[in-house]
């Protein structure tokens, strides 16, 4: 029964371990080209964290426990099924997995990690009731991984996903992560969407959609730098991504930077006080390029580039036409001030 999930089927490549159901297959280790897959599926009468999570027949229970599997290698992919836990989820009954994940340094790099199931955004993700409510949902402390298909509810003073590089000695390094594809709800109480602690570098968040994470003091965002102990997040690509009703979409200190193709509402219910601010990058200049940009395009209106470090900010459609730094046509041809 393969539950939905992609799968070749080649012969075992680990033989039975006595105590562990499900480590002997009989269908065939489950593969894709050139890389193994680990099983995740709360619901599945047989998921255990015991088993090895090759087979989807024989599920891990937790995310956590693939993450720290010993089999999981460079190139891995996790797929994670829908579970029907209770869900904490302010309003909504919906299903959930209430775990606080750690990819810690010592994991493999370039492992992809994806909800499955039978539509969009249906593997729902947020806290364990039991941690703070500071502790992020995805602690990544690792390069190269991939993390698409989620539906994120963020921790009430925490992240979503916090990704980590905070000084050059340190262990932490979480360049080339690509972030794409999640769905990122705040439910008028999470704080953070992404966190970058740090300056991680390479790293590309796209396709995503970003909602209504608020806070009291309006001190919450989308996506923030909140560690610049190694400079600032630097080549970094974020691309094609939506923003609506958050106290603040995008307080990041990029550089050379490509964003490209995202929307930048401006709230209805919970109005965005910081559309795009770049200000405080130190190492390099961004383009930014394509956006929806409406509003007031201007420092008070909530959009900043970096002074210190000229952004190129051309080909945006803003509306505010009687900016100077805006064409007749609608398109910006400046940084706004």
């Amino acid at each position: 029964m393969n539950r939905g999930f992609p799968l070749t089927r080649q012969q075992p490549w680990f033989p039975g371990q006595m105590g562990v159901p499900g480590s002997d297959v009989t269908l065939g280790l489950r593969t894709i080209p050139q890389c193994n897959v680990l099983y995740v599926d709360h619901d599945h009468p047989d998921a255990s964290d015991a088993h090895d999570g090759t087979d989807p027949d024989h599920p891990k229970l937790t995310i956590q426990a693939a993450v720290d599997s010993p089999w999981l290698q460079p190139g891995d992919l996790i797929v994670v099924g829908p579970a029907t836990v209770a869900s904490t989820y302010v309003g909504i009954s919906q299903p959930n997995y209430h775990e606080n994940v750690l990819v810690a340094h010592t994991r493999p790099a370039f492992v992809t990690l994806m909800g499955v199931g039978g539509s969009r955004f249906q593997v729902v993700w947020d806290k364990l009731a039991a941690n703070p409510t500071t502790t992020p949902l995805l602690d990544i402390r690792t390069p190269g991984w991939v993390v698409s298909g989620f539906k994120f509810h963020a921790p009430a003073l925490g992240a979503a996903i916090r990704l980590r590089d905070v000084s050059e000695d340190a262990l932490d390094n979480t360049q080339y992560t690509v972030i794409e594809g999640n769905y990122f709800d705040g439910a008028w109480a999470g704080k953070y969407g992404i966190e970058l602690r740090g300056a991680p570098g390479n790293v590309v968040i796209r396709d995503n959609w970003f909602l209504e994470h608020h806070q009291a003091g309006s001190n919450a965002f989308a996506i923030i730098s909140t560690n610049t102990g190694n400079a600032d997040p630097y080549e970094c690509v974020l691309e094609g991504n939506i923003f609506m009703e958050n106290d603040n979409h995008v307080d990041v200190s990029f550089g050379m930077t490509l964003i490209r193709g995202n929307a930048f509402h401006l709230g209805k219910l919970i109005a965005a006080a910081i559309k795009l601010d770049l200000r405080g990058g130190t190492v390099g200049t961004n383009l930014v390029i394509g956006n929806a940009m409406p509003g007031d395009y201007s420092n008070v209106g909530g959009y900043y580039g970096n002074a210190a470090n000229p952004d190129n900010w051309i080909g945006n459609l803003a509306d505010d036409v009687a900016e100077a730094e805006v064409g007749d046509n609608g398109f910006t041809i400046l940084p706004p001030t």
